[in-house]
């Protein structure tokens, strides 16, 4: 029971934690073109709801730790949990959601709290105590902050087509592929790097990790194919102005979105519960 609640809260706040990071990151690179309200207000909404699950997660850390709910109001267990790793990074996060959801005081204090939301993901699990640390928490938040741009990004884009004319839809949608076809080699090297890393060997991805891996790979492989159909003919065909080609790029928008939930599971329980070793 507890190790559940802790990993559903893991899950949860992973996605929406990556969900508000990466759309105030979006929302501060396409400032010029984003000018739904709407889309604005999805980012918002996701770090709201963030802060309340990392604020449970830093509450069943105690719990999770001595596998006992009492645990909860217990001094030492208390004591215990708030010198780990993991209650820092939580600490961390939570001050960078804060920061984010006071980013309407200026772009200096969102892009603070974005880049704290990325750094607290490397002061905690695999690999810290590795012997590559430094390069692994640097190869980690860049990462971290590729898949959440680009989960951040899909909320807004959703938006704006629901709700925008064709035109500045497209415009957006144009130059948001022109920034992204970039990012794709880069997130699968920097994934290929961390396994390189952090398993030991080939046999290794025949244990619970490496095969957890290889599942997070086929979702990729997946949402690859699907984000390589809207580059090449769905914003194309908005671009043309083709009646009736917003709706099956919304739909496929909100299928890249559930994929990336997909992988955040994957990689939520991965990290959380198995070891590379």
């Amino acid at each position: 029971m507890i190790e559940g609640t802790w990993l559903a809260l893991r899950v949860a706040a992973l996605v929406l934690t990556l969900q508000a990071a990466g759309t105030g990151l979006f929302s501060v690179l396409f400032e010029r073109v984003l000018r739904s309200p709407a889309a604005r207000r999805s980012g918002a909404r996701a770090a709201c709801a963030a802060c309340v699950l990392v604020g449970l997660q830093l509450l069943v850390e105690p719990a999770h730790l001595a596998l006992d709910w009492s645990a909860i109001a217990d001094p030492a267990m208390l004591r215990l949990a708030a010198d780990s790793a993991a209650t820092w990074a939580l600490a961390l996060r939570g001050l960078g959601l804060v920061c984010i959801l006071g980013g309407r005081g200026g772009t200096a204090l969102r892009l603070a709290g974005i880049a704290a939301v990325l750094v607290s993901f490397s002061l905690s699990g695999h690999t810290v105590g590795h012997e590559h640390q430094a390069a692994l928490g640097a190869i980690l938040i860049l990462h971290v902050a590729i898949v959440a741009f680009w989960l951040g990004a899909l909320a807004p884009l959703r938006c704006v087509l629901l709700r925008e004319a064709a035109g500045p839809a497209a415009q957006l949608l144009r130059e948001f592929s022109r920034f992204a076809v970039w990012l794709v080699p880069v997130i699968a090297l920097a994934g290929l790097s961390l396994a390189l890393l952090l398993l030991p060997d080939f046999a290794s991805l025949l244990q619970p990790y490496g095969l957890l891996l290889l599942a997070k790979v086929g979702l990729f492989a997946v949402l690859m194919g699907i984000a390589g159909v809207n580059r090449l003919r769905l914003v194309p065909a908005l671009m043309r102005g083709d009646p009736g080609a917003a709706a099956p790029l919304v739909r496929s928008i909100s299928i890249e979105w559930f994929l990336i939930c997909g992988v955040l599971a994957v990689t939520a329980v991965m990290t959380g519960s198995f070891s590379p070793d």
